[in-house]
């Protein structure tokens, strides 16, 4: 997590944090929030989770939008449609 030894966040692969800020120096992003996150332009990329209730569904379409309307090429991949769970 990003509240342990830099040595240890250094070490892994993944950061876990509720703030981007703290994981600039990482390529991916990968969103489990219902907002769209601050300074997500900083990363290679971004990977949107979506939740397949109403809710989540729904701030995923907004985000969506968000995205689209400042010119990102989005692609889905909708693992639903596979038949994984």
């Amino acid at each position: 997590t990003a509240s342990d030894a830099i040595d240890l966040q250094q070490a892994t692969g993944i950061l876990l944090s509720e703030d981007p800020a703290v994981c600039a120096d990482r390529q991916v992003l990968i969103n489990l929030g219902d907002e769209v996150p601050d300074g997500f332009d900083r990363f290679e990329r971004l990977i949107e989770i979506v939740a397949v209730d109403d809710h989540g569904r729904m701030t995923a379409r907004q985000r969506w939008k968000h995205y689209t309307a400042q010119g990102y090429e989005l692609k889905q991949h909708d693992l639903s449609k596979l038949g994984v769970s």
